[in-house]
């Protein structure tokens, strides 16, 4: 039986320049399963043709060999270029710092998880977002992992900056990184006002952190204790509410070590639809990729997308 083609985006600046040696490590279990043609990323977006070209000649499995921002950057890609999900099958090289997207961790070569078995393919949903930013104009992105406003967000924006230290501990740490940025963020944390409107119930929340998971998974070690699955159909909302710093920090650290539910200022719902208006611009967070918006709703596409194995 011969291998199926497949269209590769591989993301050469993965975990700090050294994404090309880190596939080359993994490139014979991948090329066991595909035909790969592999197209590198670049900041000026060129690949997304080659994305359009490999469409129009029938590849319908698509790899992205990256971190998760790599993985965000194609599945939108594919959006955008108005693939149903439902042809499709995703799998993915885990470069990057915390590759949530392959997590719990199944298969793992040379300190790259990898998701590439064409014949373990699972459904998984496609959450989106539709936002409108400061110049009044909207848009809309969609996810598999997890979004988020507040907190984390900004821990986000701060962390994929990555100068001076964070640039340092990223290069060699990337779970301190990932702690120095959520810790840095945290001091200098002011509380939004804003607007949750959750399956047409609404509310005013002073928000230190909105969560929109699609897995338990957050970030490095960072993990929810709320019950959510990539295919249920729901997102598990999660809001820390009117914390200070020591409230946010006490959830902070309970986060890594995989609890949520049961404190003050802790709110867990299940929904399929949300909005959040905050009373100033926000950063938005989807897969570790962030932009300012003033509104934000989500929602769950009605088709899923094959994730290989």
């Amino acid at each position: 039986m011969s291998l199926p083609a497949a269209l590769v985006l591989l993301n050469p600046a993965a975990r700090g320049g050294r994404g090309r040696d880190l596939f080359a490590r993994v490139r014979a279990a991948l090329d066991a399963q595909v035909r790969a043609h592999v197209v590198e990323s670049d900041p000026a977006g060129a690949w997304r043709s080659r994305v359009q070209d490999a469409l129009g000649a029938g590849v319908r499995v698509f790899v992205a060999a990256g971190g998760d921002g790599t993985v965000n950057a194609l599945v939108n890609a594919l959006a955008e270029l108005h693939a149903r999900p439902s042809e499709l099958a995703l799998g993915a090289v885990g470069l990057g710092s915390s590759n949530d997207f392959h997590k719990p961790f199944d298969v793992v070569e040379g300190d790259v998880p990898l998701r590439v078995r064409v014949d373990r393919r699972t459904a998984r949903d496609v959450a989106r977002v539709r936002f409108a930013r400061e110049d009044g104009t909207e848009a809309e992105r969609v996810f598999l992992v997890s979004a988020s406003l507040g907190l984390v967000a900004d821990a986000n924006a701060f962390f994929n900056e990555g100068g001076g230290l964070l640039g340092w501990l990223k290069r060699r740490w990337t779970g301190g990184a990932i702690t120095y940025a959520a810790v840095r963020t945290l001091l200098a944390h002011r509380n939004l006002a804003a607007d949750l409107t959750v399956d047409g119930a609404a509310r005013r929340v002073a928000l230190t952190n909105l969560s929109v998971q699609k897995t338990p998974f957050l970030s490095g070690t960072l993990r929810y204790d709320t019950p959510v699955a990539p295919d249920d159909g729901a997102f598990a909302v999660n809001t820390c509410e009117g914390m200070g710093t020591a409230a946010a920090l006490g959830a902070l650290l309970d986060l890594e070590k995989g609890l949520f539910l049961g404190k003050p200022g802790r709110v867990h719902t299940r929904a399929q639809r949300l909005e959040v208006a905050p009373e100033r611009p926000a950063v938005l967070e989807c897969d570790g990729e962030v932009q300012v918006v003033t509104r934000a709703r989500f929602d769950i596409l009605g088709e899923q997308i094959g994730v290989l194995g």
